[in-house]
């Protein structure tokens, strides 16, 4: 598979969305891409999950992203952002960054699991372009304590301009079982 775009716009950031290789986001635009994501998505979120991304799927006000390249072509990462087109009493748009995932590529899993470098990265700096561009001024990301990747993704945000609105206790269910947990409230500007 070489990544496909729909953009034609280029960004500020060094992540091109005009591009043929195989590690630059591309918007999704169709159905296949959409399997893809419900298919990594399976692998990196509870399947709770779910029904919340089909919807996210199917509504105008949300964009996609999908990254990278496994053995078999597959794609390895993909973002999904929804921009809101609502005015509060300080903005006019944000955005919010909803779910990335990045899974190791299958010729990695038997080394280590390690995942392959940038791509995460290269999915948030797509989502704030293609956000700034639909009209945010800032984004906002929420990071649930408790998993394995957790102090890794709050770094992630951190490097990348997010700053901490507040933490909140919260807890879900897994297997039928209650997990406390902590609800990361993140934010970055989209402005330039």
């Amino acid at each position: 598979m070489v990544c496909r775009t729909t953009s034609t716009h280029t960004n500020d950031e060094n992540v091109g969305m005009n591009t043929t290789m195989t590690n630059e986001p591309y918007l999704v635009t169709t159905d296949q891409d959409r399997d893809d994501i419900t298919a990594l998505h399976l692998l990196c979120f509870h399947s709770t999950e779910q029904p919340k991304l089909q919807a996210a799927l199917d509504d105008k006000d949300y964009f996609d992203f999908l990254v990278g390249e496994d053995v078999d072509g597959l794609p390895t990462g993909y973002g999904v952002v929804r921009v809101h087109d609502v005015m509060t009493f300080l903005f006019n748009k944000y955005a919010e960054g909803l779910w990335y995932g990045v899974r190791a590529d299958r010729s990695y899993l038997k080394r280590n699991r390690i995942r392959p470098k940038g791509l995460g990265r290269a999915l948030m700096v797509a989502g704030f372009n293609e956000a700034r561009a639909r009209g945010a001024e800032y984004m906002d990301g929420y990071v649930l304590s408790g998993n394995r990747a957790t102090a890794i993704t709050l770094s992630m945000h951190k490097e990348m301009g997010y700053v901490l609105i507040n933490s909140l206790p919260t807890h879900y269910i897994e297997d039928g079982k209650r997990i406390e947990s902590t609800n990361h409230h993140l934010r970055r500007s989209l402005m330039i």
